[in-house]
């Protein structure tokens, strides 16, 4: 079974999430809507064979990280950082 990174933010955290993002359009602009679409992709995932580990993020920690590659705060790199902060276990 292959497995899927899903990156997880808390309720709290979601407003600096939005400020972090505002320039991404894919970003959802309530967490409402961030969960509910990523609890559907986690389902959709799983339900082809795929297991899914939730990844917690942390704004400040994921806006050093973007920092750190020189790169700006997108959707696309949350799913990155979160592909890397569980491979490092």
């Amino acid at each position: 079974m292959s497995s899927s990174v899903s990156p997880r933010l808390a309720r709290e955290d979601y407003d600096a999430f939005k400020i972090l993002l505002r320039d991404d359009p894919e970003f959802p602009h309530s967490f409402d809507d961030w969960q509910t679409s990523t609890l559907r992709a986690d389902v959709k995932r799983v339900n082809s064979g795929h297991s899914v580990h939730a990844v917690p993020i942390a704004p400040k920690e994921f806006e050093q990280y973007c920092h750190s590659c020189g790169r700006e705060p997108t959707a696309a790199m949350l799913i990155a950082y979160a592909v890397i902060k569980a491979a490092r276990g």
